[in-house]
C-alpha cells in the first residue's frame, strides 16, 4: 500500500493528503488525538485526560502496529505540516480469522469539515481492508453526530443495532450500531 494517496481532484481537499505515518512520528498522532478528544468528546468514549496521561510507547506501538498492517489500521489526513484527520481500524476480537474489523477513531478538523476530508481517509481505509480480504466493517456512531451518520449511508454502512455509552464529555448518548460487508 502506498504510504501517500493522489488527491481526488472531485472533491474540495486539494490541499490535503491521506497519509500514513512512521513510528517516530508519534507525537503528530498523540497531538491530532487529544485535538480530537478536546473539540469533540462527545464522538469518543476515551477522554482526554485518560489520554494525556498515556505514556509515549503507547502512541509509538499504535504507529508501529498501523505499519505492519496485520491487525490494526491508521490513515491520516495532512494539510501542510499539520495532521487535520484520522481514521484507524482494528481486527475485531471475536473474529479469529481476520474478517471483522472495526472501524474506530474517526476525525476530521472542524475547518476541513465538508471538503471530502472524511470520505477520503474511510475511502483509502476501505480499500486496504479490501485488499487484505475483510468482509465486514462496524463502527458505532453517537446519533448526534448527523454529518457522520450521513457519511457512512453514503458509503454503504447500515444500522443494524443501537446501545448506550457514556462518552468523552461523561454525557450518556445512543450509538447507532453500523455495518458494511465488502
Amino acid at each position: 500500500m502506498r504510504d501517500v494517496l493522489d488527491s481526488d481532484r472531485s472533491d474540495d481537499c486539494h490541499d490535503v493528503a491521506v497519509v500514513r505515518l512512521d513510528p517516530d512520528q508519534w507525537p503528530a498522532l498523540k497531538d491530532l488525538r487529544l485535538r480530537a478528544l478536546r473539540n469533540d468528546p462527545r464522538a469518543f468514549a476515551e477522554t482526554y485526560e485518560r489520554a494525556a496521561a498515556q505514556p509515549d510507547e503507547l502512541w509509538k506501538n499504535r504507529l508501529l502496529r498501523a505499519r505492519e498492517g496485520a491487525e490494526s489500521w491508521l490513515w491520516f489526513a495532512r494539510q501542510g505540516d499539520r495532521l487535520v484527520g484520522m481514521v484507524g481500524a482494528f481486527v475485531d476480537p471475536t473474529a479469529s480469522d481476520g474478517s471483522l474489523v472495526n472501524v474506530v477513531a474517526m476525525y476530521v478538523d472542524a475547518a476541513v469539515r465538508r471538503r471530502g476530508v472524511g470520505r477520503r481517509l474511510l475511502t483509502a481505509l476501505i480499500d486496504e481492508l479490501q485488499a487484505r480480504g475483510v468482509r465486514v466493517l462496524q463502527l458505532a456512531v453517537n446519533e448526534t453526530q448527523h454529518a457522520a451518520l450521513a457519511l457512512y449511508t453514503d458509503l454503504g454502512f447500515q444500522i443494524y443495532g443501537q446501545e448506550t455509552l457514556t462518552m468523552g464529555d461523561s454525557q450518556i448518548y445512543v450509538e447507532q450500531l453500523m455495518r458494511r460487508e465488502l
